[in-house]
């Protein structure tokens, strides 16, 4: 099938880009909050599993290359090397940019809106489930397996979406890729900015420092964690570091806090439909749902934020789809999701 050029992959992507940062800038504008710190470490983060990435291409030719007894394998690998580094710089330097000016926004709810609907989506889990959902992942969960789950919701989430995100810009075609890239790019602008500001709301071990009367009610929440976790863990510390930020007007890597919708669970969906048809669909999946239950035992968001982010991302996705359906198609790409050298 037919692929785009790498400016048809990198339009629309670069555009969302500046957009976010038009808007994180303005809001700057009237809270105050400095964002001058929060690029360079996505910038040099991504920059470098982007070469990572280009690496393990590089690796990858080679040995099918080699398995097949070709002549000169390094030769024809470096020789078609440009292919996946062209769009590299989507990974590389476009998002990173994009995820420092969403950080920079989301830093600023505090000052910007404030908070106010935490007891709306609090009461909707009661409404649904009979009790906080927390309650119910708790029961689910033994506090034996706590410290395990906290390591992928604080470390390992972080990893699957830094190096799933520069691995599909080297394997995959520009198509495939810039649709990832532009799906995510619109979900974290139109969910993570749009429905945060117009429905901002604390997740659960954050609802007392805007709400006493609410967060007395996940007052067990918080004592259950520190109790199975100990206060050293690495999710309360960064609860305490998210925290602290709610007060300070510094934009931070990681920073902001934000329940509805759910970003973690968008990127997730996203994943499952970058994968969708491929043999990755199963990990995508088992990630998500991962994804989903860790939001709910650890408390950063109520079990309504999720199929919010989930709607969001598949219909981002789908307008991704459509704005690279409609690109005039120039050159040859190998397969829709794999480029290799033929």
């Amino acid at each position: 099938m037919d692929d785009i050029s790498i400016r048809q992959a990198l339009t629309a992507p670069s555009i969302l880009a500046v957009a976010t940062l038009i808007v994180a800038a303005s809001i700057s504008a009237s809270t105050g909050v400095d964002g001058s710190r929060v690029f360079n470490p996505y910038i040099l983060a991504w920059a470098a599993v982007s070469v990572l990435a280009i690496l393990s291409w590089i690796f990858v030719e080679v040995a099918k290359l080699a398995r097949t007894m070709a002549d000169r394998p390094l030769q024809k690998v470096f020789a078609h090397v440009r292919k996946p580094t062209e769009i590299i710089v989507l990974p590389g330097m476009i998002f990173p940019i994009f995820l420092g000016a969403y950080t920079w926004a989301k830093c600023s709810i505090p000052f910007a809106v404030g908070y106010g609907w935490e007891r709306t989506w609090s009461d909707a889990d009661r409404l649904l489930f009979g009790t906080d959902a927390w309650v119910l992942a708790h029961a689910v969960m033994p506090p034996s397996l706590a410290t395990t789950w906290t390591f992928f919701y604080a470390v390992v989430w972080g990893f699957v979406l830094v190096f799933s995100g520069a691995l599909i810009a080297a394997f995959a075609s520009k198509r495939h890729a810039a649709t990832f890239f532009t799906a995510l790019m619109m979900s974290w602008l139109i969910g993570g900015i749009g429905f945060a500001y117009a429905m901002s709301a604390a997740g659960p071990v954050f609802a007392h420092l805007v709400d006493p009367v609410i967060g007395a009610r996940f007052l067990p929440l918080r004592g259950e964690l520190v109790s199975s976790l100990g206060e050293s863990n690495i999710v309360l510390v960064s609860q305490k570091y998210l925290a602290k930020g709610m007060a300070v007007k510094i934009a931070l890597k990681g920073g902001g806090v934000s329940a509805m919708p759910s970003m973690h669970i968008a990127t997730a969906t996203i994943l499952v439909a970058a994968a969708w048809g491929s043999r990755w669909l199963a990990p995508a999946l088992l990630f998500l749902l991962l994804t989903f239950f860790g939001s709910i035992y650890l408390g950063y968001h109520y079990a309504v934020d999720a199929p919010v982010a989930a709607v969001i991302a598949v219909l981002c996705w789908a307008a991704a789809r459509r704005i690279y359906a409609a690109q005039p198609m120039k050159g040859r790409s190998f397969d829709v999701k794999a480029r290799t050298i033929a």
